[in-house]
């Protein structure tokens, strides 16, 4: 991402079988309650050559509700960014 814009993201992450060929974003599956998370799938990027100090990748944890409450209008809660 050339900011903190989302709608800035360039599409530089292959897609997968029977998506666009290039995206913006991406999602990865882990185990349900695992408490040392194994992360198997691969995310293969293409970085542009001409990167400037305002490119960045972002990466977001979300632990996933999967008892849907009422009260919560998400079930997508943001646990950190790197």
């Amino acid at each position: 991402m050339g900011s903190e814009d989302t709608s800035s993201a360039l599409p530089v992450i292959f897609g997968k079988s029977g998506h666009p060929e290039y995206v913006k974003e991406s999602y990865t599956p882990v185990a349900y309650h695992s408490r040392s998370p194994l992360f198997s799938e691969e995310v293969k990027i293409k970085l542009p050559s001409d990167l400037t100090k305002d490119n960045h990748l972002l990466f977001t944890f979300y632990h996933i509700n999967c008892q849907s409450k009422q009260s919560q209008d998400c079930p997508e809660v943001p646990l950190g960014y790197t």
